[in-house]
This record gives C-alpha cells, structure tokens and sequence, in this order.
C-alpha cells in the first residue's frame, strides 16, 4: 500500500523524490479514499490537497465554487507544481477545469471523472435564488443539510451509513476507508461526526459552477470519464460536449454511478491505462 504522510492541508501518497500527480476530491469525500486507485494506477508520488470544508469550519456563503479553485492555484504555487499530471473527481474535476483556464502552465494531462457539468440553464436559475428557496426546491441540498453527523462509536456510524444506497455501491474496503477518514472525533459534543461538515456540503450543492462560461476556453490536454448512471452529466450535456475541441477526449464508463474511483478503482484504472489517459 501507498505510505501516506499527513499535513494540515492536504496528503501525500509514495515518495516526494518522485515526479508529483496530483489529486483533487469530490465534495464530501476525503484524499484517503483514492488510495486503491493511486496503488492500481502504480503512481509513484501523489499529492492531494484537501478542500476547504476539512480544514475550515467557517462555512462560507458561496455563489459558485471559484473559492476551491483559488484554493488549488495558491497550493499549486505554494509548493512549485507546475506542468504535472492531475487527477480531479467531481467538484475535485470543476476545480481544475477552471484552474487550467487560468492557469495553463500547472497543468501536463489533466483527468476529469465525472465531472460536475450541469445544464446552462438549471445552474442560472439555481445560483440566483435565496438559499432558503433553493432548499425547498433542490432536494440535494436539504439531504445534506439534514444529514445525519453524529454518532456514538464509528461502528455506529458504520452500520448507519452502510445501509444507504450510495454506501452499498462502494468497494467495502473503500467504505472502510471512509469510516475510518470521513468520521472524526467530535471534541464537542463527544463521539463522532463528519469531517467534511453537512453544511458545507449543503452550500457547495447550493452554489453549482456555470462551467459553460469556460469549458471551452481550456487549452490543456484534458480526457474527461463520464459515468453511466452519473446525476451530475445528462444526456444532452454529454452531446453537447461532442463539440469540444480536439484536446478534450470523452469516455463513458458503464455499470458505475458518481463515485467511480470508489465503485470499481480496478475497471477505472483499465480505461486509464488502455487509452494512456495518464
């Protein structure tokens, strides 16, 4: 297994000696859970920041997600990356969709799965009503907002969690993964909570990104993996991505849902290395 090695504000997997990739995770979701598909790949060094929600509390009023890709450019130039392979998953993927807009000289290859590419017209009219409006009638955000964030033990939070359906689609050592990384000690109120916060994750579905403002401005050699059963790219966005230019390629992955690196890192890792994506 990878050797991680923990900082405040992000992870590493392997040896720093080695040329970087780096790793950028889905909202909700932690760097950690990604280490059966950096082993898979054989990546020799990996570093993956951790978004804003694990290491700030002060959950923000957000009117798209450029907050994270502020976050990514200013680690970036922090730690002198610069034209290296990245891997994005989600809000992870619009991140540095955005970034390599602004920023082309960070970036070599950039993976993007199952990116958050929503329709024009749902993300208009989301983004500019009140929050309290935008619960009623996203009910993506109200799940979050109530989901449930504590529990007495992590075997609790275990059997709680692995009854829901997007937990029983995981690879259960992956899932473990995420009891052991996604639940943290409550030094409040005693027992366990989540680590990335239910109110953060509420705001960041609250605040989707009009990727179309930049989607096609994009200049880096980008491979984007789509999943069949995705919730966040329908049918007529995966046409309408038919008119990218040449240095965006598209692949479907079939019999998977949002969380492909979660589901089946093995099947992920095949489409990888058969069309040399990285």
């Amino acid at each position: 297994m990878a050797k991680i090695t923990e900082y405040d504000k992000y992870i590493t997997f392997g040896n720093s000696e080695k040329t970087p990739t780096l790793l950028l995770h889905a909202n909700a979701y932690n760097p950690y859970m990604y280490e059966e598909l950096i082993d898979l790949l054989g990546l020799d060094y990996v570093i993956a920041p951790k978004h804003r929600p694990l290491w700030d509390n002060n959950v923000q009023h957000l009117k798209d997600w450029s907050i994270f890709m502020e976050d990514l450019v200013a680690f970036m130039d922090q730690h002198n990356l610069k034209n290296i392979n990245a891997i994005g998953h989600s809000l992870g993927a619009v991140s540095i969709l955005k970034a390599s807009v602004l920023r082309p000289d960070l970036f070599n290859k950039i993976l993007l799965i199952d990116p958050v590419l929503l329709p024009e017209d749902r993300v208009r009219w989301v983004r500019y009503l009140p929050y309290k409006l935008k619960v009623r009638l996203r009910p993506i955000i109200k799940i979050a907002s109530l989901r449930r964030n504590h529990w007495a033990t992590r075997k609790e939070a275990h059997t709680h969690l692995g009854s829901k359906s997007v937990f029983k689609r995981l690879k259960p050592s992956i899932f473990q993964t995420f009891i052991e990384k996604g639940i943290v000690h409550d030094y409040t109120k005693g027992g366990f909570t989540l680590a990335f916060p239910r109110e953060w994750e509420a705001m960041i579905y609250a605040s989707p990104e009009n990727i179309w403002k930049f989607i096609f401005h994009s200049k880096s050699d980008i491979a984007i993996i789509k999943a069949e059963h995705s919730d966040v790219i329908n049918e007529e966005t995966w046409k309408r991505l038919e008119k990218l230019p040449s240095n965006f390629r598209r692949f479907e992955m079939k019999d998977v849902a949002h969380l492909i690196p979660f589901e089946k890192p093995d099947k992920l890792v095949e489409l990888i290395v058969k069309e040399h994506l990285l």
